[in-house]
């Protein structure tokens, strides 16, 4: 099935080639496929992650960095001792990939006292969406939200500071979203 998923997705490139390639300028044609990263040189498809939990990425606006979330070793945990989980979203971190060295730094995880589908133990996670750089690159926002509280001090924007290496809650308090308690 990820073959099928893959060859798809390649036939679509091809085919809006031209187009993509003069939309985008210099910057490279990063795929989001299976679950997993994959970068298109023009003649190469290449496999950039073995992840498999990868739930949304984005190019900085240089084209030099991919910033993903994908789901934290607590969530494959759950999912492995479990079979599967429900649906919905699951605890999840932010990483920043640098398209030159291929190097993954995690500039988001869970909490040091995080559970999740535990028995015994009573689920502390954080969910994490929709990362977005800021128009010049050095800063990274995406939302959160405190799972199984839906806290409307833990539903927030974070921000990723590369030059200070460090995050910074920018709001709280956010209007509840569709689908959440």
């Amino acid at each position: 099935m990820k073959l099928k998923i893959v060859v798809l997705v390649l036939f679509a490139v091809l085919f809006a080639l031209p187009s993509a390639s003069q939309a985008q300028g210099n910057q490279p044609i990063v795929l989001l496929a299976s679950s997993d990263l994959w970068l298109y040189d023009g003649t190469t498809l290449t496999n950039l992650t073995n992840d498999g939990h990868i739930q949304e990425a984005v190019l900085s606006p240089d084209g030099t960095r991919l910033a993903f979330v994908t789901w934290s070793p607590l969530s494959v945990d759950a999912v492995e001792r479990t079979g599967g989980i429900g649906g919905g979203p699951l605890p999840a971190d932010v990483k920043v990939m640098d398209l030159s060295t291929f190097e993954i730094t995690t500039v988001a995880i869970q909490p040091a006292d995080a559970s999740f589908f535990v028995d015994g133990v009573p689920d502390n996670t954080i969910l994490r969406m929709g990362p977005t750089w800021s128009p010049d690159g050095t800063r990274l926002a995406w939302g959160e939200a405190h799972y199984p509280s839906w806290a409307q001090d833990m539903n927030r924007i974070v921000v990723f500071d590369f030059a200070q290496g460090d995050t910074t809650v920018l709001v709280t308090n956010l209007p509840e979203q569709a689908g959440v308690p």
